[in-house]
């Protein structure tokens, strides 16, 4: 009987939690503590702003929108921007569920998330990158996507149309792929 209600114990605090870090207000706060308000407020207004001045359809607005996050929020290195780094890591926590498998949308958005960090990276590898720069380059990507071009993989990784805006169906598919997670070096 004890196991049943530590197990209920368990299953509540893991929806409360999942619950919380779906809270707008809650990421506006760590992302303040973390020193990437900034770069979340920009990803989020240029994606906002790109979407209606494209008339482009929701989902790739919140294409670009994650592409951005994951690529605004990429630290140099851990060890200069550790802060940086763990709201980087944070996005994709978020992104899962604590109590069901993550949808496809969420998979999808680790995935964008992903991209926009190796992007960033590949670009400041390169000398390139500043923040407009790496938000043409964004910018493009999902253009391109809306245009059936065909651009090359980077760091292995590719971005993928979201599902937001489009009908949810009730039985959609879950899937659990490798996630590759660049900015840290391994795949899980």
């Amino acid at each position: 009987m004890a196991e049943n209600k530590a197990a209920g114990l368990v299953d509540s605090l893991m929806r409360y939690a999942s619950q919380a870090l779906d809270n707008q207000e809650y990421q506006k706060k760590v992302a303040r503590l973390l020193g990437v308000a900034d770069e979340t407020a920009l990803a989020i207004k240029t994606s906002d702003e790109w979407q209606s001045d494209t008339k482009y359809e929701d989902s790739y607005g919140d294409t670009l929108n994650h592409l951005l996050l994951g690529g605004l929020t990429a630290p140099t290195s851990w060890l200069k921007e550790p802060r940086k780094g763990l709201a980087n890591a944070l996005m994709n926590v978020r992104e899962r569920s604590f109590v069901e498998e993550p949808s496809v949308e969420d998979q999808i958005d680790i995935n964008n998330n992903d991209f926009g960090v190796a992007l960033a990276k590949q670009m400041m590898d390169d000398g390139t990158y500043t923040q407009d720069a790496f938000i043409k380059k964004a910018q493009q990507y999902v253009a391109g996507m809306a245009e059936g071009k065909e651009y090359e993989s980077v760091d292995g990784l590719y971005p993928q149309l979201s599902t937001s805006g489009t009908e949810p169906s009730r039985n959609r598919p879950r899937f659990r792929q490798p996630v590759k997670m660049p900015f840290l070096g391994y795949e899980k």
